[in-house]
């Protein structure tokens, strides 16, 4: 999203005052900008290699728990695809 600039009158002083703020998004375009933004965010993920994921996810809070299971699946049976991806597309 970016930010949008607006003038707005003061109340209290009676001065245009400029102002910013992030366009609020409801129904249908916050559900199409949410499938986009995942749509992305999947796209990065997926160019990663397993090294590179097993590290970022170290780099996460929290633990990861299942995410790295499924790491080391992948590690373990020498595939170069991500066993994750795998799953999701079933």
């Amino acid at each position: 999203m970016k930010l949008e600039t607006y003038t707005k009158i003061d109340k209290k002083t009676g001065k245009k005052v400029t102002r910013q703020h992030y366009p609020k998004l409801y129904g249908k375009r916050r559900k199409e900008q949410r499938r986009e933004e995942g749509e992305e965010r999947t796209k990065g993920w997926g160019t990663l290699t397993i090294e590179q994921k097993w590290n970022s996810l170290n780099n996460r809070s929290g633990e990861c728990k299942k995410q790295k299971e499924k790491l080391l699946k992948g590690i373990e049976s020498g595939e170069k695809e991500c066993i994750m991806e795998i799953e999701k597309s079933r």
